[in-house]
Order: structure tokens, then C-alpha cells, then sequence
């Protein structure tokens, strides 16, 4: 197989894989490149079959040449290559827990790794570009955090639940500690936006306790403000 030879004087990949339209798989060792691999025209012609480490499948509409000879890091870095071990599982910071504030949590794995995550406890895909992790994640009311690590196979997947219990003031609905018309203002627009309000956001508003915002609470928290001027 391709792992069982070293890459590092390697300067002529052309047709290296063309006519294998059966291939399904490519596995190769961490000390697989193409740094001095001037030539590679078609190295993948009509591998029809093959798919990368992370679910990443051949397209003949993408370059057949080295571009794709790299471990498959699914949709942030697509290759046709599978690695013979899985990474480790991503790790938190701060670690899931109970808390009273919102979080912000960074996602770590190892280096040349690509990260994928998702908030609601769902198995995160390496072919799901709006799962891709770039910057640190912020937790503002319950949630579990999962995520993978991909770098040529796809890691075991990590998971936490972050609980929120935010002690909230009643009638802060905007959460700028303060009970002012600004809160009102904020109230009457998650009434008429329709979306669900955040948990923080209901407890600040639900002055008559029915688990809803309306109108009778509006006029509760306006009532709230002129008794306390």
C-alpha cells in the first residue's frame, strides 16, 4: 500500500492512482507529503470510488492532481487520503458544568486538525461547512457542546452540557441590569418577532408566570418602571 513506502524523495505522482475506479480507500502514515512533487497530472483520474478519511468523496469537477493528496480534513480541507489512526477527541475549556453566566467556550485538538462542532447535542459532520469551529464558542443558555477532530479519520466525539442558570432581575428583559424603558422597547419586539425568547429573557419578563410574553406582561412591566421613579 501507499504507507508502506516514504514520500520524501517522491517527484513524479502523475496517473499514480489513475484507472483504479474500485479504489475505495487511501491510507497513509504522518509522514506522507508532496513537498517535492513537481508533477502529479491526474493522479486521481477516474477514482471514482474513493473516499477520503472524513467523508470526503471523489469529484471529478475538483483538481485530480496533488491538490488533493493531503489527509482528508472534510469540507474545511477536503482530500482524498485517510489516515491509519484517528486523532484524540477535541477538548473544552472551561469544561462543562453548571454555571451562572454565559460561557465562552474554547474547542482544542491537535495540531493541523480540523475542528467541527455543533450546540445542540447532534454528531457534528466534517462535510457540514457551517459546523466548522474558528473562534471560540459562546454559551448563553443551556446547552450540550459536542465536537470532532479530523485530520485524515474522524475523532471519537466530545461532549458536555453547560447548564445556565442565570439569576436574572424581574423586568431586565435586555439584561443590562437595569429596569428601564429600554426593557420595555426589547420586550415588544420579541412579542411581535415571534421567535422564542432566550431562558434569561423569559424570566425577566413573565410577570403573571405563563411560561409566555404578551401584552399583560408589557403593561406589568410598565407599571414595574412608573413605581419605582
Amino acid at each position: 500500500g501507499v504507507s508502506k513506502f516514504s514520500t520524501a524523495n517522491v517527484t513524479n505522482m502523475s496517473q499514480m492512482f489513475t484507472g483504479c475506479p474500485r479504489l475505495t480507500s487511501i491510507y497513509v502514515g504522518e509522514g506522507w507529503n508532496t513537498v517535492n512533487v513537481p508533477e502529479s497530472q491526474t493522479m486521481f483520474g477516474n477514482c471514482v470510488a474513493l473516499v477520503g478519511g472524513a467523508g470526503t468523496t471523489f469529484d471529478a469537477t475538483a483538481a485530480i492532481d496533488k491538490t488533493r493528496a493531503i489527509l482528508d480534513g472534510g469540507v474545511a480541507a477536503p482530500g482524498y487520503l485517510t489516515y491509519k489512526t484517528a486523532p484524540s477527541a477535541p477538548t473544552f475549556n472551561p469544561v462543562g458544568g453548571e454555571y451562572t453566566e454565559a460561557q465562552t467556550v474554547a474547542i482544542s485538538a491537535a495540531e493541523g486538525t480540523k475542528i467541527y462542532y455543533t450546540t445542540d447535542g447532534s454528531q457534528p459532520s466534517a462535510q457540514n461547512a457551517d459546523q466548522v469551529y474558528t473562534e471560540p464558542v459562546t454559551i448563553s443558555q443551556t446547552a450540550t457542546l459536542k465536537a470532532i477532530a479530523v485530520k485524515g479519520a474522524i475523532s471519537e466525539a466530545a461532549e458536555a452540557t453547560y447548564t445556565i442558570a442565570v439569576s436574572t432581575q424581574k423586568g431586565d428583559v435586555n439584561g443590562d441590569t437595569k429596569v428601564d424603558i429600554a426593557d420595555v422597547t426589547e420586550l415588544v419586539n420579541i412579542i411581535l418577532d415571534t421567535e422564542d425568547p432566550t431562558a434569561p429573557q423569559l424570566d425577566a419578563g413573565d410577570f403573571d408566570g405563563d411560561n409566555d410574553l404578551d401584552a399583560d406582561d408589557v403593561r406589568a412591566l410598565v407599571e414595574k418602571i412608573l413605581s419605582e421613579e
